[in-house]
Formats: C-alpha cells, structure tokens, sequence
C-alpha cells in the first residue's frame, strides 16, 4: 500500500499547472439525492472534496444514471449550489431543494454524452457497483479515448462481511469488484484496513500486485452552521444528558447490541441514571430484529431517540452538547463520526476491530466487539468516573484533524500522477477458448470467472440491464470486444441469441467486415467462423457489432416497460476451429446451431 505524500510547495505548482482533464463521477451522489438530501457517509465524503477543491485547479463533474450508459456533463455551478443545499437542510420537500434536483435531472435528460480525451482521468469518488453497465462504459473509456479511471474504493463490506448485506447486492458488489480490480489504473481507498483488503482480492481473484494509494479520511467536519435556528426536536433532545451515536441504522452497526446494553444498565442502575442515547442515521437493511427490540420496550422508547435527514447546524449542536460518542460496527472501511467526535473534542467509544482502530487511534476508548461485558465495563467507566472522563478529553483535545482541501489536494494530485496501464487493459477483455461466459446478471457471491467476464466484454453503451436470462441491446448498434490468447487457426465463436418479436432484425460485423443479415427466430443458436489473417500473432483481438435498424418500444407490448430494445444475448463461447470436444460440448448443451454462411 502507498500513502499520499504530504503537499509541498512543488506538488502545488504541480497541481496549479497540471494538463489533465480531471473529471469528478458524481453518480451515486446524484442518486442518493433523489430519496435523500443531508449527506451521510460516503455522500459527505464526495461533497466536502468537491467543495475543497482549490480555485486554481481545473475540473468537471460528470454522471452516468441509467438508462444513460455513458457520462453526461454536469454545470459544475450547478452542482456547487446543490451541495450547498444538501448540507444546510433536510427537507426534500423544499421548493429550493426540489427546483435545484429538477435542473439536474432535466439537464441529464437532454444533454449529449460527455467528451473525453487522452489527457481525461475519471475520478469515482463515491460507489458504482450498483449503476447497470458501468464497467461497459469503463471500457469505452479507456480503449475509444484513451483516458484513465481512478476509483475511490471506500471499503470491500459486501465481500468481507455478507451476511449484513442482502444477497443480490452482494452479487452486484462482487461482479463490479472483479471488473474495477482490472480497469482501475489507480486505486484510492480510505485507510490501511481498505488497502489490505483490496490488495488481498486483486491477489486472489486475479493474480494481480497492486499498491492501492491510502488516503485517510482525517479530516475536519466543517459542518455548515450558518442556519442558526435548531429543530425543536434537537433542542429538547439535548434538555438532559445524552451519549451520541451517529451511524445508518443497519445490521453490521450492530444497534441491536447497544440497545440490549442500554437496557441492561438502565436495570442496574435505574434509568436516572442512565445518560439518553440519541442515534442519527437512515434507516438501512437488516434491522427489523433491532428495531422491534426498541419498538416493544417501553424502557427503550423512554431512553433513546432515533432520528434522521437533520441539518449539520443540528449535527454541530449534538456533538458539542453529547457526553461523549459510541460508534459500533463489525467492520469499517474508516469511519467517519470517528473523526467527527474527535474534532468536537468527544471521547468516542468503539470496538477494537478493522480501521476503526486507525480512526480512533490513540484517543478512542475500545471495548472487545460483541462483548456485552466489556461494553459494560468501558461505558460505565466513561459515565461514572468523571475524572476519567475529563483526564481522556484533555487527552482527546490534542488530536489533530487535517482539512478537506487537503485531502482534495492530495486525490488530484494523484489523479495528475497516474498511468494507463494497457496490459492490464488486455487483460481485462481477455478470454479463454472453450469457456462459456453468460451475458445474465450475476447470481453467485463467489467469483465465478465465466460470468463475470461476461460483464467486460459487453462494450459501450449500447446495453440494457442484464437480466435472468442475457441481456438486451439498448441501442441501434451494440459492442462486444475480446481478444483470445494464443489462437493458431481460425475461430469459431458460437452466439445464443433472442428476437423478441418475429419481424427483428439483426446485421452483423466482426472486425470492421461488411455488414452480414443473422436471421433470428426466437432463441437462436449462432456460430460465426472468423479467420484469422495474421497467423503470426499470438494474440487475437475481436470486435463484435449487431445492428438492429428497427428497435422495439416495449410500451406498445406493456404498460410497466419503455425501454427500447434490440437483440437479446445469452452467451457466448469461442473456440478454435480444431476444438472438436468444445465444438461438441456446445452442440450437447446447446442443441442444433446455425452456421452462418460468410466467413468473417
């Protein structure tokens, strides 16, 4: 792992004068502001970046939302103004709010896909696993314009704890993280945590020697407090001593575990003399078991307040006035109300476990994570003993946090350092003959090879969302690009391909050749012969184009689908020409094939 060199006087006039085009990927942040509006989590992260960015370097931000397969530019003034807004309040329903996301979105609807060049770095500051297409999109970008990708991968939780996330997202994390491991041509992770876990999968997965560059997330909060006025739920939350709990309701938190501690000591020691336990998150998933605890325990209901979407004035107020903070979770990638109660001089009370440790360092106080009687023990050390308490703030009033412009200053300037990587790049469309790659969504938490290959090789943006069966083409024309290693002879590349209605048709060209008519009925089985011309290659590079001139509009067949769709693909397999047992594999599983009659 790499950690981003501190800024010196050089590395500014470096950044000042850079040529790069440095594109900032605010997708997921644009989606989270459709439900959402306060920034949590990872949407702060993005937003304090951007906003932190200096003057004097040059930027866009851009955004791929589907049905959208590729980026469309978004007015950085725009933007900035929407920030601003998202962190001053959390009202979704504001006329304010609801005008400045309506620009957004009738801005993405019109505009044409974004323009990138050799000199552009795409730089993911948030998540993409769960955007249809977007490893496609990945593809287009670096082999049709030359540009680099540099995500920003926060942690790697679905594949390291999966059993609090559900099964398809962990299904869609880890299809996204096979593809990213090969596309990336730089890594940025949040802590020393992250960046062993990310160097363990890219060894695992893909054989792969990667240093991901470690950039913590030490940074001052700057909550804007400019709106003065508190809620009134804040103001009578605070009318008596509290503990602060700041964290997305969700399993891997654990509240169900604070919950049943609270109730323990409020049975100990009566509830008088149990400070409240104010929790400030969204609700996320898996927390029916933890929530109907707190719904059927009168205790409970009287001692702790659960609330969400609150303003950073309010947040401010909540951490100034807390006792101290709790922070529980069974594994983080750094953990951000860490470092926010550290700032605010609060003595944060976590589990010894992952980058928590990293985040609370020396001035967090640890319990042994899921020990009920160590949890005891510590927080009654930190509500009873008041000298303890007073002796680990003095303690705690040393920390010292960096800023957010310098974090920003520190992802750009690796955005202007990193370097394509082609062989890398190869690698990633690269397949093996004989192997069949399904172009269906992912339906297996382990790295099954075939499938997710699948996912690279679909290029551009002329792809619908993978469904059960194979995938739709989106556009007039649809890309799919590999190479084959080691192909001494012609090949033969076989094709499971769908119509949806009788009267769809389907042109074909492999490798710049003139177009050729695919007749399809139904489920149709293909095989195509491509000659190889240059014998003396070892590698064998394939693109696949199928035109469809006349796109079906799913509304006129049903009223729950607009999409505009093609050719539907299954799979694919390819093989050399000489290759009789995958040849009869294929025939065995697949049943009679159609050969079509150009060689290509």
């Amino acid at each position: 792992m790499t950690n981003v060199p501190q800024q010196s006087e050089n590395n500014i006039q470096f950044l000042s004068s850079h040529e790069n085009d440095i594109c900032f990927d605010v997708s997921d942040l644009i989606q989270y502001w459709n439900d959402n509006r306060a920034p949590t989590g990872i949407q702060r992260v993005q937003t304090k970046i951007i906003l932190s960015i200096g003057s004097n370097i040059k930027y866009r931000t851009v955004a791929m939302i589907y049905p959208n397969g590729f980026w469309k530019e978004i007015d950085a003034e725009l933007l900035l103004h929407t920030i601003n807004l998202s962190q001053n309040g959390h009202d979704i329903h504001e006329q304010v709010w609801t005008q400045a996301i309506k620009k957004i979105r009738d801005s993405l609807a019109v505009s044409a896909y974004a323009d990138f060049n050799d000199k552009s770095v795409l730089v993911n500051l948030g998540t993409s696993w769960w955007i249809p297409n977007y490893v496609n999109a990945v593809s287009e970008l670096k082999d049709k314009y030359g540009s680099r990708y540099i995500p920003f991968i926060h942690d790697l939780i679905p594949m390291m704890v999966p059993e609090h996330c559900s099964y398809e997202l962990v299904c869609e994390f880890t299809q996204w993280v096979y593809a990213i491991l090969l596309q990336a041509d730089a890594i940025i992770v949040n802590s020393s945590q992250t960046a062993r876990d990310v160097k363990a999968a890219a060894e695992k997965i893909h054989g792969l020697n990667i240093q991901p560059i470690v950039c913590k997330l030490d940074a001052a909060p700057e909550l804007d407090s400019s709106k003065n006025r508190l809620a009134n739920t804040i103001l009578r939350a605070t009318s008596r001593p509290f503990v602060l709990f700041v964290s997305t309701i969700e399993s891997r938190k654990n509240h169900l575990f604070i919950f049943d501690a609270w109730l323990e000591l409020c049975r100990q020691h009566g509830e008088d003399n149990i400070p409240n336990l104010i929790c400030v998150g969204k609700r996320g998933w898996l927390v029916e078991a933890a929530l109907s605890r707190y719904n059927n325990s009168a205790i409970l209901r009287r001692k702790i307040l659960i609330l969400s979407n609150i303003g950073d004035n309010d947040l401010e107020h909540l951490y100034k006035s807390c006792k101290f903070t709790l922070y529980n979770s069974f594994y983080e990638g750094w953990g951000l109300p860490i470092t926010e109660s550290l700032y605010f001089k609060k003595v944060p009370l976590i589990p010894r476990n992952t980058s928590l440790t990293e985040a609370g360092g020396e001035f967090a106080e640890y319990f042994l994570t899921g020990s009920l009687d160590s949890f005891l023990a510590a927080i009654k050390h930190l509500i009873f003993n008041r000298e303890y308490l007073e002796e680990r703030e003095r303690a705690v009033g040393e920390y010292k946090c960096r800023t957010w412009r310098e974090i920003a200053s520190d992802i750009v300037e690796v955005a202007c350092s990193a370097e394509g990587n082609p062989l890398l790049s190869l690698q990633a469309r690269s397949i093996a003959p004989g192997t069949l790659y399904r172009f269906s969504f992912n339906n297996d938490a382990n790295v099954v090879h075939d499938n997710l290959k699948g996912y690279l090789i679909r290029y551009g943006s002329g792809w619908h969302k993978p469904e059960a069966w194979g995938v739709w083409t989106a556009e007039n024309e649809a890309q799919i690009r590999f190479n084959i290693k080691g192909a001494a002879s012609d090949i033969l590349m076989y094709m499971q391909l769908h119509a949806h209605s009788p009267d769809d048709k389907l042109c074909i060209s492999i490798n710049n050749s003139p177009l050729s008519r695919v007749e399809l009925s139904g489920n149709t089985k293909y095989c195509f012969r491509i000659q190889k011309r240059d014998v003396d290659e070892a590698d064998f590079d394939i693109a696949v184009s199928l035109v469809c001139d006349n796109l079906k509009d799913l509304s006129e067949f049903t009223s729950t689908d607009d999409r505009k769709i093609g050719v539907g693909v299954s799979s694919l397999l390819v093989c050399h020409q000489g290759d009789i047992h995958s040849r009869l594999s294929y025939i065995e599983n697949f049943g009679s094939i159609n050969m079509h009659a150009v060689v290509f």
